[in-house]
C-alpha cells in the first residue's frame, strides 16, 4: 500500500500526550509526528539530560519550530520513580492527559533483577506499561471529560508477542534467556491492553496496540548478547530491508491515533491496518491469566 508522508492523525492543537522510550529511535520519531500534529508532547528519558538532549533535538527540527515539547524523566524499572512520572504528568498536563504512548522497551543479555526482584525486561516492558496505565487512568479519563473524546493509550508491542507465553515467575529463577523474557513481556503486555480495553468504557478511554515490524535503530546494539549480535550481522544492509523509525512511527503508533481509530478499543495496527495479533494474545483464558498475574503484583507494590 502507498504510505502518506504523515499518518492521518487527528488535530491534536492544545492536547497532551505522553510518549515513554522518546530519547531515540521509534520514540523520538513518534513524538516528532505528534508535535506536528500540534500535541504539546511530553518526551520521556530515562534520565534527565537524556530527555533534555532529546527535546532539544525534536525543537531543532525543521518544521517543529512551533511545536512545544517538554522533558520528562524515570527509570521505569523502578516503582518510586513511574510514581514520579505520573506526578510529572499531573503537573504539567493540569487539565489531563489525552495520549499515552508506552513505547519503551528494553533487552539484557543476562538476568537482571529490580531491587523488588522483577527481571528488568518484564519490568520495563510489562509491568511499567501496566502501572502507567493505572497510575494516569484518572488523568486520561479528565481529558476525555474536559475534550468530549475518548483520551487514547497505544502500546507498542513487538512480532515477539508471537513466541511469547505468560508466565507467572516475573523473577525468571530458572530458565532465563534474553529473547525469551523479551517475547514473553511483549505477549503478557498485549494481552494486558486487551484486558483494559475489555474493562474500560472506551468512550472514556481507548486501548490499542501497535506492531512497528523491523526497525533499522540502536535498540539491538545498545541490548548485546543475541540481538546485537543479530544487529552486527544486519547493520550493513539493515537500511535497505527494513522501515526507519519515521515510516516506522506513521504506519504502526500514528496509525492507531488516526481518526478512523477514534472511540475503537482492543485494536491491533501493524503494516498501516487494523489487524490481527497472534492467537495466544487473543485467547479469554490467556488474557484473563495475565491480567489477574499483573494485577496481584501492581497490588503488591502498591499500585
Amino acid at each position: 500500500m502507498t504510505e502518506p508522508r504523515n499518518a492521518p492523525t487527528a488535530d491534536l492543537s492544545g492536547r497532551f500526550a505522553l510518549v515513554t522510550g522518546a530519547a531515540d529511535g521509534l520514540g523520538l520519531a513518534t513524538a516528532a509526528e505528534l508535535g506536528r500534529a500540534g500535541a504539546n508532547v511530553l518526551v520521556h528519558g530515562r534520565t534527565r539530560p537524556k530527555a533534555e538532549q532529546a527535546m532539544r533535538l525534536l525543537s531543532g527540527r525543521p518544521g517543529l519550530e512551533a511545536a512545544r515539547f517538554v522533558a520528562v524523566h524515570a527509570e521505569l524499572s523502578s516503582v518510586d520513580e513511574l510514581r514520579s512520572l505520573s506526578s510529572q504528568v499531573g503537573e504539567l498536563a493540569p487539565d489531563g492527559l489525552d495520549v499515552l504512548v508506552n513505547n519503551a522497551g528494553a533487552q539484557f543479555s543476562e538476568r537482571r533483577l529490580t531491587s523488588d526482584g522483577i527481571e528488568m525486561t518484564t519490568a520495563v516492558v510489562h509491568l511499567a506499561t501496566a502501572a502507567l496505565c493505572r497510575l494516569l487512568l484518572d488523568q486520561l479519563s479528565e481529558a476525555a471529560r474536559r475534550a468530549r473524546v475518548p483520551a487514547q493509550v497505544v502500546n507498542v508491542t513487538s512480532i515477539n508477542e508471537r513466541i511469547g507465553k505468560p508466565v507467572n515467575d516475573w523473577s525468571y529463577a530458572a530458565g532465563y534467556g534474553q529473547v525469551r523474557a523479551y517475547s514473553n513481556a511483549k505477549l503478557m503486555a498485549l494481552a494486558y491492553t486487551y484486558a483494559m480495553a475489555r474493562q474500560i468504557d472506551e468512550t472514556q478511554v481507548t486501548f490499542n496496540a501497535a506492531d512497528p515490524g523491523a526497525v533499522f535503530t540502536d535498540f539491538g546494539r545498545k541490548a548485546g548478547g543475541s540481538a546485537g549480535r543479530m544487529d552486527r550481522a544486519l547493520r550493513p544492509v539493515a537500511p535497505l530491508l527494513i522501515a526507519g523509525p519515521e515510516k516506522a512511527a506513521r504506519r504502526s503508533v500514528l496509525r492507531a491515533l488516526a481518526p478512523d481509530a477514534a472511540g475503537r478499543s482492543g485494536g491491533f495496527y501493524a503494516r498501516g491496518a487494523l489487524r490481527a495479533s497472534s492467537k495466544r494474545s487473543n485467547d479469554p483464558a490467556v488474557i484473563a491469566e495475565v491480567q489477574a498475574v499483573t494485577e496481584e503484583r501492581l497490588a503488591t507494590l502498591g499500585f
